[in-house]
Protein backbone atom coordinates (compact mmCIF):
# COMPACT_ATOMS: atom_id res chain seq x y z
CA UNK A 1 0.00 0.00 0.00
CA UNK A 2 2.41 2.14 0.87
CA UNK A 3 4.65 1.24 -2.53
CA UNK A 4 1.58 2.00 -4.04
CA UNK A 5 1.13 5.81 -2.66
CA UNK A 6 5.00 6.23 -3.24
CA UNK A 7 4.41 5.53 -6.81
CA UNK A 8 1.23 7.53 -6.85
CA UNK A 9 3.09 10.63 -5.55
CA UNK A 10 5.99 10.64 -7.93
CA UNK A 11 3.55 10.05 -10.51
CA UNK A 12 1.88 13.68 -9.87
CA UNK A 13 5.13 15.38 -8.96
CA UNK A 14 6.82 13.92 -12.26
CA UNK A 15 3.35 14.98 -13.87
CA UNK A 16 3.25 18.47 -12.34
CA UNK A 17 6.84 19.07 -13.32
CA UNK A 18 6.17 17.87 -17.35
CA UNK A 19 3.76 20.48 -17.10
CA UNK A 20 5.44 23.57 -16.28
CA UNK A 21 8.30 22.49 -18.53
CA UNK A 22 5.52 22.54 -21.21
CA UNK A 23 4.49 25.97 -20.20
CA UNK A 24 7.77 27.03 -20.16
CA UNK A 25 8.24 25.67 -23.70
CA UNK A 26 4.40 27.32 -24.87
CA UNK A 27 5.70 30.68 -23.33
CA UNK A 28 9.45 30.58 -24.95
CA UNK A 29 7.82 29.75 -28.26
CA UNK A 30 5.33 32.47 -28.36
CA UNK A 31 7.98 35.00 -26.85
CA UNK A 32 10.14 33.84 -29.82
CA UNK A 33 7.20 34.65 -32.23
CA UNK A 34 6.37 37.89 -31.27
CA UNK A 35 10.24 38.76 -30.64
CA UNK A 36 10.42 37.30 -34.91
CA UNK A 37 7.29 39.73 -35.62
CA UNK A 38 9.16 42.77 -33.78
CA UNK A 39 11.94 42.13 -35.45
CA UNK A 40 10.64 42.43 -38.88
CA UNK A 41 9.57 44.93 -38.57
CA UNK A 42 12.25 46.78 -37.37
CA UNK A 43 13.68 45.58 -40.91
CA UNK A 44 11.17 46.84 -42.45
CA UNK A 45 11.28 49.90 -41.02
CA UNK A 46 15.43 50.66 -41.75
CA UNK A 47 14.99 49.16 -44.85
CA UNK A 48 11.83 52.02 -45.60
CA UNK A 49 14.77 54.55 -44.57
CA UNK A 50 17.74 52.91 -46.23
CA UNK A 51 19.41 52.88 -43.03
CA UNK A 52 21.72 49.76 -43.44
CA UNK A 53 23.45 50.67 -40.03
CA UNK A 54 20.20 50.15 -38.58
CA UNK A 55 19.39 46.83 -40.02
CA UNK A 56 22.48 45.96 -39.00
CA UNK A 57 21.88 46.60 -35.36
CA UNK A 58 18.89 45.34 -35.73
CA UNK A 59 20.11 41.92 -36.56
CA UNK A 60 22.60 41.97 -34.24
CA UNK A 61 20.39 42.80 -31.37
CA UNK A 62 17.45 40.13 -32.58
CA UNK A 63 20.64 37.27 -32.26
CA UNK A 64 21.13 38.41 -28.92
CA UNK A 65 17.92 38.46 -27.89
CA UNK A 66 16.80 35.58 -29.23
CA UNK A 67 19.97 33.74 -27.97
CA UNK A 68 19.72 35.13 -24.42
CA UNK A 69 15.89 33.92 -24.37
CA UNK A 70 17.09 30.53 -25.65
CA UNK A 71 19.77 30.78 -22.74
CA UNK A 72 16.97 31.78 -19.90
CA UNK A 73 14.28 28.94 -21.63
CA UNK A 74 17.30 25.91 -21.44
CA UNK A 75 18.40 26.88 -17.98
CA UNK A 76 14.61 27.08 -16.48
CA UNK A 77 13.58 23.88 -18.22
CA UNK A 78 16.92 22.26 -16.67
CA UNK A 79 15.78 24.05 -13.42
CA UNK A 80 12.43 22.35 -13.44
CA UNK A 81 13.79 18.67 -14.43
CA UNK A 82 16.25 19.20 -11.36
CA UNK A 83 13.56 20.52 -9.48
CA UNK A 84 11.40 17.21 -10.65
CA UNK A 85 14.07 15.14 -9.81
CA UNK A 86 15.11 16.42 -6.62
CA UNK A 87 11.08 15.85 -5.70
CA UNK A 88 11.12 12.73 -6.99
CA UNK A 89 14.27 12.01 -4.81
CA UNK A 90 13.08 13.32 -1.73
CA UNK A 91 9.46 11.09 -2.26
CA UNK A 92 11.70 8.20 -2.24
CA UNK A 93 13.69 9.09 0.49
CA UNK A 94 10.92 9.63 2.81
CA UNK A 95 8.87 6.69 1.37
CA UNK A 96 12.68 4.60 2.82
CA UNK A 97 12.40 6.51 5.54
CA UNK A 98 8.62 5.51 6.26
CA UNK A 99 9.19 2.29 5.34
CA UNK A 100 12.28 1.47 8.19
CA UNK A 101 10.08 3.60 10.71
CA UNK A 102 6.77 1.57 9.89
CA UNK A 103 9.43 -1.46 10.23
CA UNK A 104 10.72 -0.12 13.47
CA UNK A 105 7.32 -0.14 14.72
CA UNK A 106 6.22 -3.37 13.60
CA UNK A 107 9.57 -4.33 15.65
CA UNK A 108 8.56 -2.78 18.57
CA UNK A 109 5.26 -3.78 18.67
CA UNK A 110 6.33 -7.08 17.73
CA UNK A 111 8.80 -6.99 20.95
CA UNK A 112 6.38 -5.74 22.86
CA UNK A 113 3.40 -8.31 21.95
CA UNK A 114 5.88 -11.01 22.43
CA UNK A 115 6.76 -9.95 25.46
CA UNK A 116 3.23 -9.35 26.41
CA UNK A 117 2.66 -13.08 25.38
CA UNK A 118 5.78 -14.35 27.53
CA UNK A 119 3.80 -12.57 30.47
CA UNK A 120 0.48 -13.81 29.99
CA UNK A 121 2.05 -17.16 29.59
CA UNK A 122 3.79 -16.82 32.58
CA UNK A 123 0.92 -15.81 34.93
CA UNK A 124 -0.98 -18.65 33.01
CA UNK A 125 1.47 -21.18 34.21
CA UNK A 126 1.90 -20.03 37.44
CA UNK A 127 -2.28 -20.14 38.00
CA UNK A 128 -2.08 -23.93 35.97
CA UNK A 129 0.72 -24.76 38.66
CA UNK A 130 -1.30 -23.40 41.26
CA UNK A 131 -4.18 -24.91 40.34
CA UNK A 132 -2.62 -28.24 39.96
CA UNK A 133 -1.05 -27.97 43.04
CA UNK A 134 -4.07 -27.71 45.28
CA UNK A 135 -5.81 -30.32 43.13
CA UNK A 136 -2.88 -32.76 44.03
CA UNK A 137 -3.21 -31.26 47.20
CA UNK A 138 -7.30 -32.11 47.40
CA UNK A 139 -6.47 -35.59 46.08
CA UNK A 140 -3.95 -36.10 48.48
CA UNK A 141 -6.51 -35.06 50.53
CA UNK A 142 -9.35 -37.69 49.93
CA UNK A 143 -6.88 -40.03 49.71
CA UNK A 144 -5.83 -39.37 53.31
CA UNK A 145 -9.32 -39.15 54.51
CA UNK A 146 -10.53 -42.81 52.63
CA UNK A 147 -7.09 -43.98 53.95
CA UNK A 148 -8.34 -43.19 57.71
CA UNK A 149 -11.72 -44.41 56.82
CA UNK A 150 -10.77 -47.66 55.31
CA UNK A 151 -8.54 -48.06 58.33
CA UNK A 152 -11.13 -47.26 60.90
CA UNK A 153 -13.89 -49.55 58.96
CA UNK A 154 -11.05 -52.27 58.80
CA UNK A 155 -10.68 -52.06 62.57
CA UNK A 156 -14.86 -52.08 63.06
CA UNK A 157 -14.79 -54.92 61.01
CA UNK A 158 -11.77 -56.91 62.50
CA UNK A 159 -13.53 -55.74 66.18
CA UNK A 160 -16.59 -57.26 65.42
CA UNK A 161 -15.27 -60.08 63.46
CA UNK A 162 -13.12 -60.95 66.87
CA UNK A 163 -16.37 -60.58 68.80
CA UNK A 164 -18.35 -62.73 66.51
CA UNK A 165 -15.89 -65.14 67.08
CA UNK A 166 -15.52 -65.04 70.65
CA UNK A 167 -19.19 -65.16 71.41
CA UNK A 168 -19.44 -68.33 68.70
CA UNK A 169 -16.60 -70.00 70.84
CA UNK A 170 -18.40 -69.25 73.94
CA UNK A 171 -21.75 -70.36 72.53
CA UNK A 172 -20.14 -73.55 71.18
CA UNK A 173 -18.20 -74.18 74.83
CA UNK A 174 -21.37 -73.70 76.74
CA UNK A 175 -23.00 -76.02 74.07
CA UNK A 176 -20.28 -78.66 74.85
CA UNK A 177 -20.67 -78.27 78.28
CA UNK A 178 -24.32 -79.03 78.39
CA UNK A 179 -23.54 -82.01 76.87
CA UNK A 180 -20.46 -82.47 79.24
CA UNK A 181 -18.32 -82.85 76.45
CA UNK A 182 -15.31 -80.60 76.05
CA UNK A 183 -12.71 -80.18 73.46
CA UNK A 184 -8.81 -80.03 74.05
CA UNK A 185 -8.31 -76.43 73.80
CA UNK A 186 -11.58 -75.90 76.27
CA UNK A 187 -9.16 -78.56 78.50
CA UNK A 188 -6.55 -76.71 77.78
CA UNK A 189 -8.32 -72.96 78.97
CA UNK A 190 -9.44 -74.65 81.99
CA UNK A 191 -6.15 -75.81 83.02
CA UNK A 192 -4.79 -72.50 82.53
CA UNK A 193 -7.19 -70.82 84.47
CA UNK A 194 -6.62 -73.22 87.58
CA UNK A 195 -2.55 -73.09 86.76
CA UNK A 196 -3.37 -68.66 87.28
CA UNK A 197 -5.87 -69.13 89.87
CA UNK A 198 -3.44 -71.03 92.12
CA UNK A 199 -0.49 -68.66 91.59
CA UNK A 200 -2.83 -65.74 92.72
CA UNK A 201 -3.98 -67.91 95.95
CA UNK A 202 -0.13 -68.53 96.60
CA UNK A 203 1.01 -64.84 96.35
CA UNK A 204 -1.70 -63.73 98.35
CA UNK A 205 -0.94 -66.23 101.07
CA UNK A 206 2.40 -65.18 101.04
CA UNK A 207 1.50 -61.63 101.71
CA UNK A 208 -0.72 -62.87 104.37
CA UNK A 209 2.23 -64.92 105.44
CA UNK A 210 4.20 -62.21 105.87
CA UNK A 211 1.80 -60.40 107.99
CA UNK A 212 1.56 -62.82 110.43
CA UNK A 213 4.93 -63.46 110.68
CA UNK A 214 5.57 -59.83 111.30
CA UNK A 215 2.75 -59.96 114.01
CA UNK A 216 3.90 -63.15 115.64
CA UNK A 217 7.66 -63.07 115.14
CA UNK A 218 8.24 -66.12 113.44
CA UNK A 219 7.42 -68.33 110.37
CA UNK A 220 4.15 -70.48 110.78
CA UNK A 221 3.84 -73.50 108.91
CA UNK A 222 1.32 -75.94 107.89
CA UNK A 223 1.32 -78.56 110.28
CA UNK A 224 1.30 -82.56 108.97
CA UNK A 225 -0.55 -83.94 111.21
CA UNK A 226 -3.30 -81.70 111.25
CA UNK A 227 -3.95 -79.31 107.72
CA UNK A 228 -5.67 -76.92 109.78
CA UNK A 229 -3.35 -76.28 112.34
CA UNK A 230 -0.22 -74.50 112.00
CA UNK A 231 3.20 -75.01 113.72
CA UNK A 232 4.29 -72.04 115.35
CA UNK A 233 8.70 -71.77 115.73
CA UNK A 234 8.56 -71.18 119.38
CA UNK A 235 6.53 -74.66 120.02
CA UNK A 236 3.02 -75.83 120.04
CA UNK A 237 0.67 -75.44 117.67
CA UNK A 238 -1.43 -72.22 116.59
CA UNK A 239 -5.02 -72.77 116.01
CA UNK A 240 -6.80 -71.88 112.71
CA UNK A 241 -9.22 -69.45 114.60
CA UNK A 242 -6.77 -67.30 115.45
CA UNK A 243 -5.76 -67.02 112.08
CA UNK A 244 -9.15 -66.78 110.99
CA UNK A 245 -9.27 -63.82 113.10
CA UNK A 246 -5.96 -62.35 112.29
CA UNK A 247 -6.44 -58.55 112.64
CA UNK A 248 -9.94 -57.92 113.95
CA UNK A 249 -9.47 -58.15 117.49
CA UNK A 250 -10.94 -61.67 118.87
CA UNK A 251 -9.77 -65.13 119.43
CA UNK A 252 -13.41 -66.51 119.31
CA UNK A 253 -13.70 -67.43 115.87
CA UNK A 254 -12.15 -70.18 113.20
CA UNK A 255 -11.84 -70.93 109.44
CA UNK A 256 -10.87 -73.86 107.87
CA UNK A 257 -9.54 -73.77 104.30
CA UNK A 258 -9.19 -77.05 102.90
CA UNK A 259 -8.48 -78.02 99.61
CA UNK A 260 -11.39 -77.14 97.11
CA UNK A 261 -12.71 -74.22 99.77
CA UNK A 262 -12.15 -71.94 97.11
CA UNK A 263 -13.58 -72.37 93.76
CA UNK A 264 -13.11 -69.29 90.79
CA UNK A 265 -15.03 -69.76 87.84
CA UNK A 266 -12.88 -67.69 85.05
CA UNK A 267 -14.04 -67.00 81.81
CA UNK A 268 -12.26 -67.58 78.61
CA UNK A 269 -9.50 -64.40 77.41
CA UNK A 270 -9.88 -63.32 81.34
CA UNK A 271 -5.75 -62.61 82.12
CA UNK A 272 -4.14 -62.89 85.54
CA UNK A 273 -5.25 -59.55 86.74
CA UNK A 274 -8.75 -60.45 86.75
CA UNK A 275 -8.64 -64.32 87.23
CA UNK A 276 -6.52 -62.55 90.78
CA UNK A 277 -9.12 -59.90 91.12
CA UNK A 278 -11.36 -63.01 91.49
CA UNK A 279 -9.52 -65.13 93.89
CA UNK A 280 -9.26 -61.59 96.29
CA UNK A 281 -12.60 -61.54 96.12
CA UNK A 282 -13.45 -64.80 96.98
CA UNK A 283 -11.36 -65.00 99.88
CA UNK A 284 -12.84 -61.25 101.01
CA UNK A 285 -16.87 -63.26 100.81
CA UNK A 286 -15.14 -66.01 102.83
CA UNK A 287 -13.84 -63.80 105.40
CA UNK A 288 -16.39 -61.60 105.86
CA UNK A 289 -19.10 -64.68 106.10
CA UNK A 290 -16.81 -65.98 108.62
CA UNK A 291 -16.87 -62.80 110.68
Amino acid sequence: EWVAESNERIAETRAEGLARIAKLESDYARDRERAAGDHRDRLLSAAARLDAVAVREEQRRYATQQQEAEDAFNERVASERQSIAERIEQEREGHEERLREARQADQERIADMREAQAEQQRLEDEDRAIRLQRQAEDHQRQLDEQARANAERLAQISTQAAQERAALDEDFLQQLASLNLYNQHWLDLQKAKEKESLLSFERWWDAVNEQINATIQGPITEAEAWPTRFIVPGGGAAGAAPLANFGSGTTNRSVNIAEGAIVVNAAPGQNEAQVARLVREEMISLLEAVN
